[in-house]
C-alpha cells in the first residue's frame, strides 16, 4: 500500500492539531455566545426592573402605561410584545390582543421576582421577560423573539464561525503545501540517487519490497541502503582489483636487469657473428623495455615519446621491406608538451596490425598541431581505408567501459580519460585523402 508522505503528514496533522483546534474554537464561540445572551437577559431584567420602579411614580395609570409603553419600545423595539398584568394574572394592558387570550405563556410568572424563560408563540421561539412591581402589585412582561434579541450577538458569532473556518481552511492549505514542498524534495532525492547509481554503477533499480504502508522516506530509505550495498560491493571489487594490479606490478618488475643483461648479451652475440638485424633489434627492444620499467613516473614529454617511436620503427624495418617514417610540428614547443608513456607506440603498432601487409611499403605520418589550449597529434599511413560505415562503430568499441586486456586504442583511450579528463582522448576518422586517422587529444602543458 502506497500512501505519500504529504498525505500521512497532512492526516497526522489535522487529526492531532487542525481539527483538535477548530472544535476548540467551535466550543470556546458557543460558550462565549452563551454567556453574552445570559449576560444580555440579565442586562435587561434589570432595566425592566428599573422601569417599574420609574413607572410607579406616575399616579395616572393611563399616563404611566403609555410612558411604559413608549420606554419600552425604545429599548426592545416595535416588534416586541408589552404587557401589564395584575398579580392575579389578569391582563391590563397589552399590545398583542392575541397573545392575551393565551394565558397559559403566564401561568410560570412568579410574584416579587424578576426573571425569563422561553415560550413557542406561532412556531416561534420567544423569550418571556417578566418583573412583579410591589408597589403596584403588577407584572410587567416584554414578549420578544429570541432572533431579534440576540441579533448582534448572532452576527458577531457568525463572523466568529467564519474566522474559524477560514483560519482552519488556511492551516489545512499551509500543511498540505509544506508537507508536498518536504514531499517532492524527498522524491528528487530518490531521482538522483537512482540516477547515481545507474550512471555510476549501471545497474537497474531492484523491485522494491512491498510494506505496510509506503511513502517516499521509505523508499528514500530503500534506494540509499540499495546504493550503500553496490558502493560496498564496488570497493571490494575496487580492492581485488587493485591487489591484482599490485601484484601484478611486483611480479612484471622480478629481476628486470636479467632481462637487460639478456637483451645485451644477444647484442654482444650478434655483433660477434656480424649479425646486424639482431643487433639492432636487440638494443631497440632494450631501449623499449628501459623506457616503459626505467622509472616511476608515468608521464614524459611528446619529444621522447617520438624518440622511441623511432626505436620501435627501426625495430619495424626489419620485418619491413620499405618503411618512412615521417612527423610534422608546427611548434616546437609541443615538443615539451606533457604525455603519458607509451601513448603514442600501441597507435603505431595498430597500423602493424590491422592496416599493413608486410609484403608492401609503408609510410608513418605524424602531425602535431595547437588547437586554443590542446594539443592535436594525427597518427596514419598511407593506405587508403575503404571502411567508412565502420568508423562509428569503431569510436563506440574505443569508449566502452570493459577494457580488460585491451592494449590497443582502446587502452591509450581509457588512460587518457583517467589521467586527463572525459574530454580527451582518441578518437578515429577518415581525412580528405581517405587515410585512416587515429586523433589524440590532450592538454597542453609542460
Amino acid at each position: 500500500m502506497y500512501l505519500s508522505l504529504k498525505y500521512k503528514y497532512l492526516i497526522l496533522t489535522l487529526i492531532v492539531f487542525i481539527l483538535p483546534y477548530f472544535m476548540m474554537t467551535v466550543i470556546y464561540i458557543n460558550n462565549v455566545g452563551e454567556y453574552q445572551k445570559k449576560l444580555l437577559i440579565e442586562t435587561r431584567l434589570e432595566v425592566l426592573k428599573k422601569i417599574h420602579y420609574f413607572n410607579s411614580s406616575f399616579e395616572n395609570n393611563q399616563a404611566s402605561t403609555k410612558v411604559y409603553h413608549e420606554v419600552l419600545n425604545s429599548i426592545w423595539g416595535s416588534y416586541s410584545d408589552f404587557l401589564l398584568l395584575t398579580e392575579q394574572k389578569d391582563i391590563r394592558f397589552s399590545t398583542n390582543s392575541h397573545i392575551s387570550e393565551h394565558m397559559e405563556y403566564f401561568r410560570k410568572l412568579e410574584p416579587q421576582k424578576t426573571n425569563y424563560y422561553k415560550i413557542d408563540y406561532l412556531n416561534v421561539e420567544r423569550i418571556l421577560m417578566y418583573s412583579f412591581d410591589p408597589f403596584n402589585n403588577c407584572y410587567y412582561v416584554v414578549i420578544a423573539t429570541s432572533d431579534s434579541i440576540f441579533k448582534e450577538l448572532n452576527n458577531k458569532k457568525e463572523d466568529l464561525m467564519a474566522f474559524a473556518i477560514a483560519s482552519t481552511l488556511l492551516l489545512t492549505i499551509i500543511t498540505f503545501l509544506y508537507s508536498n514542498k518536504i514531499s517532492t524534495t524527498l522524491q528528487m532525492l530518490i531521482e538522483r540517487i537512482t540516477s547515481y547509481r545507474k550512471a555510476v554503477y549501471h545497474i537497474e533499480d531492484k523491485e522494491k519490497k512491498p510494506t505496510w504502508i509506503n511513502d517516499e522516506l521509505n523508499i528514500a530509505n530503500q534506494e540509499l541502503n540499495q546504493t550503500i550495498a553496490y558502493m560496498v560491493e564496488k570497493e571490494k571489487d575496487y580492492v581485488r582489483e587493485n591487489y591484482e594490479a599490485q601484484l601484478n606490478n611486483l611480479q612484471s618488475q622480478i629481476n628486470p636487469h636479467f632481462l637487460y643483461n639478456t637483451l645485451d648479451n644477444i647484442n654482444q652475440l650478434a655483433m660477434i657473428h656480424e649479425v646486424e638485424e639482431i643487433s639492432t633489434l636487440s638494443v631497440g627492444l632494450a631501449k623499449l623495455f628501459r623506457y616503459n620499467t626505467g622509472n616511476s613516473e608515468k608521464e614524459t614529454t611528446i619529444e621522447k615519446e617520438l624518440e622511441i617511436i623511432e626505436e620501435y620503427i627501426n625495430i619495424m624495418k626489419i620485418r619491413v621491406s620499405y618503411l618512412v617514417f615521417d612527423f610534422q610540428i608546427k611548434d616546437n614547443d609541443l615538443l615539451q608538451s606533457a604525455i603519458l608513456k607509451f601513448t603514442l607506440q600501441p597507435i603505431v603498432e595498430n597500423i602493424f596490425k590491422h592496416g599493413y601487409s608486410y609484403k608492401e611499403s609503408i609510410s608513418i605520418n605524424i602531425a602535431i598541431y595547437r588547437k586554443k589550449n590542446d594539443v592535436v597529434i594525427d597518427i596514419y599511413n598511407n593506405s587508403e581505408y575503404k571502411d567508412i560505415a565502420q568508423i562509428a562503430m569503431l569510436n563506440e568499441k574505443i569508449n566502452e567501459e570493459n577494457h580488460e586486456g585491451s592494449i590497443g586504442l582502446k587502452n591509450v583511450n581509457r588512460r587518457l580519460k583517467i589521467k586527463y579528463g572525459e574530454a580527451y582522448g582518441v578518437t578515429v576518422l577518415v581525412n580528405e585523402q581517405k587515410y585512416f586517422v587515429s586523433r589524440i587529444l590532450l592538454p597542453y602543458k609542460k
